[in-house]
């Protein structure tokens, strides 16, 4: 007598077809909560990295200015990116002519203190002069803190600033407050006070990516939030008051 066979059952290919639709679903899922997840730890780490650069700069400004012997030089340099100059063609704020760097060129003194800095040029090392046919806004030494025995208002009117402007740009030995890839877009020196001549205000803005990332709405800078590069960029400011502490002759 012969034996029926047991029916084998299988997956259809509309079976199969289901299956893969929702597997692909769930991987395409957990790959973008991934790589979002990926986005905000990286931004979050490189926005407490530039707070954090930001707050050193102005700690080391403000005990200068406490501490140091000497006048406080506050002077008429730029202090500021914003504006239509500064601005380029897709509407970055940053975008600095890189073929004249003494147009974003400035320095102050803290008695025998100077620092000397580039606004809107980028941080990066063997960083080389821009030619008309490059579109480079790199320097090696964006913002520079040196002792000068001479830094005195008078000095501070040096007529030679296009090559003083240039050899931060061009020095490799120059070490820069700032990391690589960080820019200087605010540095600010002023007398707080009509009636206090020993109170000042330091304000410094410093932002990480490139031109295209970075925005200035409303009176401050931002990363642009429709950037899909927005967690390559960074941008922080910190302002602080700070009082001169006054010089006692000894007895």
């Amino acid at each position: 007598m012969m034996k029926h066979l047991k029916r084998q059952h299988g997956f259809t290919i509309i079976e199969l077809m289901i299956a893969t639709t929702i597997f692909s679903l769930v991987l395409m899922i957990s790959l973008g909560a991934i790589m979002t997840i990926t986005r905000m730890y990286y931004q979050g780490t490189l926005q407490a990295k530039t707070q954090n650069r930001v707050r050193e700069i102005v700690d080391e400004i403000a005990d200068d200015i406490r501490y140091l012997p000497g006048e406080v030089v506050v002077t008429e340099d730029p202090s500021v990116i914003s504006g239509a100059i500064e601005t380029g063609d897709d509407g970055s704020v940053g975008s600095v002519d890189p073929e004249a760097p003494v147009d974003y060129f400035g320095e102050h003194c803290i008695g025998e203190i100077r620092y000397r800095y580039l606004l809107g040029f980028k941080t990066v090392t063997n960083a080389t002069l821009a030619s008309s046919d490059q579109d480079a806004r790199d320097a090696n030494g964006t913002l520079v803190r040196e002792p000068s025995a001479n830094c005195d208002a008078a000095d501070l009117n040096d007529t030679d600033r296009t090559t003083l402007a240039e050899s931060i740009v061009t020095d490799d030995s120059l070490t820069s407050m700032l990391d690589e890839n960080m820019r200087l877009l605010e540095f600010a020196i002023n007398r707080s006070s009509s009636i206090d001549s020993n109170r000042y205000t330091v304000a410094v803005t410093v932002a990480y990516g490139d031109d295209d990332l970075i925005d200035f709405v409303d009176g401050n800078f931002i990363c642009k939030p429709d950037n899909i590069a927005r967690a390559y960029c960074a941008v922080s400011r910190l302002e602080v008051d700070v009082t001169k502490r006054l010089e006692t002759s000894g007895t």
